[in-house]
Parts: structure tokens; sequence; C-alpha cells
């Protein structure tokens, strides 16, 4: 069963921001000016991509008619649960005598959850804001944030038995390793169009790595997959791209519980 949920947040605002208001914001790729006038605005059609586990400057600008003390604050979904109240979420940016411009750095977790979410801007007179509240003088703004899984990078060693020497492996299938990747066959069924126009120096044989995504070992069985590829192994243990390089790339992979490694061969 798919439970679809209609995601609504919860709505804030001030009953005056023509007095005080948040004339700049900028995150990332996003960086919009306005004037004050209104106590919330919906700019969630503006949106910026980040990516989960990377850092990004933000800023926050107070626009004002007098020299008062404001308190700005980011709030951001980032588990996408519909509120802004989860550890990592908030960011105090501190208090500003407007006008004025306040400055943080905002960490993407590394187990956000993929897709486009919500973060919000506010800017309270002489108190702190919370992220669900109207309150009497000031603005909150709202915007989009993408967020994109970081690629996932693994560099593995693998010995097989049969040719371990104890140091290195030695090289008996030498001018037998297809130019393609061999795993296309039952039990693996694997579609990956790896191959080759020669088979590099050094290479042992293919083998296929299979990622899975489960809260224990025990558990990591077929249906946790998140990932697979095929690729070499080298007589040094080195499991290595078709382009020679020892760190796989296996894309933007989102990791919920554990991450498991499964070497085939």
């Amino acid at each position: 069963y798919v439970n679809v949920i209609n995601c609504v947040h919860c709505g804030s605002t001030s009953n005056n921001g023509s007095e005080e208001w948040i004339s700049n914001v900028t995150f990332n790729t996003i960086n919009n000016s306005t004037g004050g006038g209104s106590g919330y605005a919906d700019f969630t059609s503006i949106s910026t991509n980040v990516t989960a586990g990377s850092v990004y400057s933000a800023s926050v600008s107070c626009g004002s008619i007098g020299s008062w003390q404001e308190n700005i604050w980011l709030f951001f979904d980032f588990n996408q649960d519909c509120d802004f109240v989860d550890p990592g979420e908030i960011y105090d940016l501190g208090l500003v005598t407007g006008p004025g411009t306040l400055s943080t750095n905002v960490t993407i977790p590394a187990n956000a959850v993929s897709g486009t979410t919500r973060m919000r801007v506010s800017l309270k007179y002489a108190g702190d804001p919370t992220s669900c509240e109207t309150f009497a003088y000031g603005e909150v703004e709202d915007y989009s944030v993408a967020i994109q899984a970081a690629n996932l990078n693994l560099d593995l060693t693998v010995f097989l038995e049969g040719p371990f020497n104890g140091t290195t492996m030695t090289q008996g299938l030498t001018g037998f390793v297809p130019l393609n990747q061999p795993y296309n066959i039952s039990p693996w069924n694997y579609t990956g169009t790896e191959s080759v126009a020669s088979i590099p120096a050094n290479v042992i044989d293919w083998v296929l790595i299979e990622l899975r995504d489960a809260a224990s070992a025990g558990s990591a069985g077929s249906a946790t997959r998140i990932g697979r590829q095929a690729a070499f192994l080298r007589n040094d243990g080195k499991l290595v791209g078709l382009n020679g390089n020892p760190v796989l790339d296996f894309g933007g992979l989102s990791i919920t519980n554990g991450l498991f490694a499964v070497i085939h061969h």
C-alpha cells in the first residue's frame, strides 16, 4: 500500500510588515529582494538545488523604517514530515538592529530526504520567532529547496581465495576474461552495459557489486538493493571502474538505514 500524504505546513505571519521586513534572502542560488508591506510572502515558486551532506551560506537582510532589534531565524523541513521542529532544521541567525544583514552556514543533513521541501525565513521584532506563529511586527517568507542525494563513492578491496598467494593474486585467467560484463544471465540477471575494447593490465576478473540499504546484515536481503554495477578486480585486491579508477561512483543514492556491500564473483 502507498499512502499519499498531502503535506500542509503550518502558517506563520506578522500583523504588521510595513515597519520592519525581510528585504533580501540569499541562499545558494536564491537571491530575492523585496519591499515591506505584508506580514507573509509565499515565494515557494523560487527554488534552489542543494546536495545532501553539503554546506551552503545563507544571509537575510532586514529592512526597517527605524532602529529596532530584530530576530532572524531559518527553518527547514529536511525530512519532509511537514514540520520544522526536528534536530538540525532550525537556524538562529541572531539579532540585528535594522536595517542590517545576518549570515550563517547551513548544513544539509546527509540523511535529508530527496525532493522539494520548504524553507521558512522569519524576522520578528523583540523576540525569537517560532516556525508556526502570528506575531506583532516583522515578516515571514517561504521558499522551496530541492534536495538531491550526494553521489555515493566506494573504495573497496577484495581478495579471491583461489588466486591469492599471500600478498597479491595471480592472473591465471589472463586471456579468458570477457570484454563484456558476464552477469547478464541467471541468477544475477544484471542488465548493465559495462564493456571494454581490451582488458586492462593487472585485472583478475569481473565482479558484480550490489549495494543494499538495511538495518542489519541479517535483514539486507535482495529486496533491499539500491544499486549495482560491474567492475574489474585488480591483482592488488582493488575494485576498479572501467577507467581504472579505484573509487567506484554509484551516483545519487539515499541511505535510510545502513549500507551493505555484496560482492558477486
